[in-house]
């Protein structure tokens, strides 16, 4: 192994030096093939014709050389060089084919971009395909509901074999107010078990606790970072909410902004009218068992449904509830449209594929009378796959290249 790998290294380095000793060893074995011919009676002429038709030819034999070392740094190069220079005597082809390329690639990167990050990667919480959210459904009106009242909550808390935790939170604003500044903020307000059922833990701090008085706040990282400059001393101080100071106990990890882009999150206050049964004001959020589906789930929420509608027949006849992924919730209706722009995005890049396919293919009819000369030298076939394989490598690489520039 070392030793192939010292002779290659030797073949890049000592090109020329190799390439005469490969002609050197050809001529001496064509001399020495002639030299017994002519003792075999042939003339000197006839001799050396026999000994190069014996060995193949000294270009062909050179070729085949040259093709058994293709894979090497040196051949490699040589193609690629070979590609430029043929490519930049077809300005034309490549300029359009560069293009299309640029644009297809450059527009499959943009969208696919953004279906990567809203509908294909996982939410960035701990196990986060056993989250969900809650839906109810009417029977008789069709209305879709997302809010809960606090009972129904506690109810669902009680479902200990089914539910991990569950959490509770409203997606209110606030107004903040500086030393000479006032600003509206997205600060929601959770329950005390909302962050241990995401799993994600703060990067500065803790959670919010069920026994944290109103007046208490975690920051996402982003408001952190944009109003105190990601200062890391942060803890302890405070922020004046709707006329009161909250002191800031935790910072949560990049990332984590739910629900609907928090900049913080405050205790959840229950007044009196939301232990009202019937009365919708909250949403949940809740973490399945170990081992449980979506499915299961729903199983066991259509018999509580039922159970319920039993025990309260006013506000809960006829209501379905649900649960169902958090991602897709997240998702809500944003979801069809994306996977119609990446079904979109799909057939650009075969749009794209086919176009430059076309161009080749034309540009490989154009080059057949060059082909021909280049194999009646007696280049191989190899050789010259491998030439029209390094063109169209070249052709990819700056084409992909300007398409995620662009």
């Amino acid at each position: 192994m070392l030793v192939a790998i010292l002779t290659r290294l030797r073949a890049l380095l000592q090109r020329g030096r190799v390439a005469r000793e490969v002609d050197d060893e050809l001529q001496f074995h064509v001399a020495k093939e002639t030299e017994s011919n002519i003792k075999l009676g042939m003339t000197p002429t006839e001799a050396r014709r026999t000994a190069l038709r014996a060995l193949g030819g000294i270009e062909q034999t050179k070729e085949t050389i040259r093709d058994v070392r293709a894979l090497s740094i040196d051949g490699i190069w040589r193609d690629l060089r070979y590609a430029i220079r043929g490519l930049s005597r077809v300005p034309g082809f490549a300029a359009v084919g560069i293009l299309t390329l640029a644009l297809g690639i450059g527009a499959n990167v943009a969208i696919l971009g953004v279906v990567d990050t809203v509908l294909l990667r996982p939410l960035p919480y701990f196990e986060p395909e056993r989250l969900v959210a809650f839906t109810a459904s009417d029977m008789k009106t069709g209305a879709e509901y997302e809010i809960f009242g606090m009972p129904d909550i506690q109810d669902l808390r009680a479902e200990k074999d089914l539910f991990e935790g569950l959490a509770a939170y409203q997606t209110t604003t606030a107004v903040l107010r500086g030393d000479e500044t006032v600003e509206r903020v997205k600060a929601r307000q959770v329950s005390g078990e909302f962050f241990q059922v995401q799993g994600v833990r703060p990067q500065t701090g803790r959670w919010l606790a069920s026994e944290d008085p109103p007046a208490t706040v975690v920051l996402a990282h982003d408001f952190w970072r944009r109003r105190f400059g990601a200062d890391t001393n942060v803890i302890g101080r405070t922020l004046e909410l709707v006329g009161a100071r909250h002191a800031i106990v935790g910072v949560m990890p990049p990332g984590f902004a739910f629900p609907a882009d928090a900049d913080m999150w405050t205790p959840i206050t229950v007044r009196p009218f939301m232990t009202q049964r019937g009365v919708r004001a909250i949403q949940a959020v809740g973490r399945l068992k170990p081992a449980t589906t979506v499915s299961e789930a729903n199983i066991r929420m259509a018999a509580w449904s039922k159970r319920m509608a039993l025990d309260f027949p006013r506000p809960h006849a006829a209501i379905q509830t649900r649960v169902l992924p958090l991602h897709d919730a997240l998702l809500g209706s944003r979801k069809l449209p994306l996977v119609v722009i990446f079904g979109a995005v799909v057939a650009i890049l075969l749009i794209t594929v086919a176009n430059v396919a076309a161009l080749t293919s034309v540009r490989g009819t154009q080059r057949r009378a060059e082909l021909s000369i280049r194999a009646s030298l007696g280049a191989g076939r190899a050789h010259i796959v491998r030439l029209i394989m390094a063109e169209s490598a070249v052709l990819g690489a700056a084409g992909g290249g300007a398409g995620l520039v662009t």
